[in-house]
């Protein structure tokens, strides 16, 4: 699997995660667990695959790497308090509700400090498919 497709396949992993944790916020604790924990792993994924990035961002001290950084802490504070919240049988909410709507709306921002990279990761076709009617020609670096 290309970078390419690595990256477009964990970043709709993690856009299907995270609305699928806000659908069935309230159909149940166990579901809302599991999808979560969903999104987890694909923003751990997200966090990899874009890590170099965040990284350049973080020690220019640039406005985007403070957004970046905001929301991962944001993100790892609201899977906290999920975990707590699960483990305790729902009795120590932690602010987790109101926690993950500021976060997702601070992703708001994110998409707009990466816009440019999301444009181009949507548009861009670096698979090698070939015409229909095309002629394959012989490999000549042999």
């Amino acid at each position: 699997m290309t970078r390419l497709n690595r990256r477009r396949l964990t970043d709709v992993a993690l856009v299907a995660s995270l609305t699928g944790a806000w659908v069935t916020h309230e159909a149940g604790m166990v579901l809302h667990s599991i999808i979560s924990l969903f999104f987890a792993a694909a923003l751990a994924g997200h966090i990899k695959n874009n890590w170099a990035v965040y990284r350049s961002m973080l020690r220019r001290r640039t406005l985007p790497g403070a957004v970046d950084g905001s929301i991962a802490t944001l993100m790892v504070i609201v899977v906290a308090t999920g975990l707590v919240f699960w483990a305790t049988a729902g009795d120590y909410t932690l602010g987790h509700e109101p926690l993950a709507i500021v976060a997702t709306v601070a992703l708001l921002a994110h998409f707009w400090s990466h816009r440019r990279s999301l444009k181009r990761l949507v548009r861009s076709n670096h698979t090698q498919v070939a015409a229909p009617n095309a002629v394959a020609t012989p490999d000549r670096r042999s």
